[in-house]
C-alpha cells in the first residue's frame, strides 16, 4: 500500500488537453487511465494559455475523476522555460558559500528578466 499516489502528465496544446495516470506497482508501472478532451484552436495565444470555459470544464471534469491521492505534473512548452548558464565562481567554492552565490546569481538573471518583461 505504499505507492497508493497516481501520477499525472498534464499537457494542454492548442487544440486538446492530454492526461495520462500511472501507478507505481510491484513489477513498474501500470496504466491507470487516459485522457484526451479537445479544446478550440485558441487555447494558446503567442504561447500563453488562455482561460476558457471549455478549458475549465475540462479540468474539472478530470479533477472529478482522479484520485484524492494523486501527483500532477504538467508540460510547459520549451520556448517559455527559462534555461541560462550561471557564471562560474572566480574562486572554488564550498557549501554554505556555494549554496549562497548560486540563489544570488540566479536572483539576478531572474531579476533582469522579469525587469525586461514588463518594458
Amino acid at each position: 500500500m505504499a505507492f497508493q499516489t497516481w501520477q499525472v502528465g498534464l499537457d494542454i496544446q492548442n487544440t486538446q488537453l492530454c492526461a495520462l495516470a500511472i501507478q507505481r506497482r510491484c513489477g513498474g508501472w501500470q496504466l491507470r487511465r487516459w485522457w484526451q478532451q479537445e479544446l478550440s484552436q485558441d487555447t494558446l495565444r503567442n504561447g500563453v494559455l488562455q482561460s476558457s470555459p471549455a478549458l475549465l470544464a475540462a479540468l474539472r471534469k478530470l479533477k472529478q475523476q482522479l484520485p484524492r491521492r494523486s501527483s500532477l505534473r504538467v508540460a510547459l512548452p520549451d520556448r517559455l522555460l527559462l534555461q541560462r548558464p550561471l557564471p562560474l565562481p572566480t574562486q572554488r567554492l564550498q557549501e554554505p558559500e556555494l549554496a549562497r552565490y548560486v540563489t544570488a546569481a540566479a536572483q539576478r538573471l531572474f531579476s533582469r528578466r522579469a525587469g525586461g518583461v514588463g518594458a
